[in-house]
């Protein structure tokens, strides 16, 4: 090999290392962003009854944990992000990056609506949001998951069966929280944040889980 082809390689390495940290940064951005609005509603968490706090730190306890488990993950590096309609794989990773997207959306609502929602004039505790948004996070996960299946395949062992098993184990668990929280229709500050703290554990339980996995 001579000098030229050592260098062309080389660089051809670094640009392919350029397009795959591409998503990366770019979702590590938005992650700032949510937090950023997190820190912010902490100076007015004094003024926020008991279930305001709870959908507060439900929030960033949520952003936090996925921020970390998205650098942890074993799939995170799979390749380059592309529009390339002949090339599958690309497309996989695009979807990937995509439902990245729409979950740093979801952590920012979660912020956003740690009082009371978008109304300011809702003043009831609440638990609609925070149940909802826990359920489409896991549904989230749970699709991402499989995105990983795909673009690896289960016939070189890229699949991990107990990753994929807390995924859909959490996500049925969180979604019965929710539909009991619908049935049932607690109201109070105690309730509210109750909700919220078990939705607390079931994040904090779901990261333990996939790192034992």
């Amino acid at each position: 090999m001579t000098a030229d082809d050592s260098q062309a390689n080389t660089a051809g390495s670094a640009d392919a290392a350029d397009e795959d940290e591409v998503g990366i940064n770019f979702v590590d951005i938005l992650f700032a962003l949510v937090i950023g609005e997190a820190l912010l509603a902490l100076n007015r968490a004094l003024h926020m009854p008991a279930a305001g706090i709870a959908h507060l730190i439900f929030a960033m306890i949520l952003t936090v944990t996925s921020w970390v488990g998205y650098h942890r993950s074993a799939y995170r590096y799979t390749g380059s992000i592309n529009f390339n309609v002949h090339k599958p794989a690309g497309l996989v990773h695009l979807a990937k990056f995509l439902l990245d997207i729409v979950l740093v959306i979801l952590y920012w609502v979660a912020v956003q609506t740690a009082e009371w929602g978008f109304s300011p004039r809702h003043q009831s505790p609440s638990y609609r949001w925070s149940t909802a948004i826990a359920a489409s996070v896991f549904f989230i996960y749970v699709l991402w998951d499989l995105l990983s299946w795909a673009s690896k395949g289960v016939e070189r062992g890229a699949w991990n069966t107990s990753r994929r098993r807390a995924s859909v184990i959490f996500f049925i668990m969180v979604l019965l929280v929710m539909i009991l929280s619908f049935i049932f229709s607690p109201t109070g500050n105690s309730w509210v944040a109750a909700i919220d703290s078990t939705l607390i554990v079931l994040v904090l339980l779901y990261r333990v889980a996939k790192d034992w996995a």
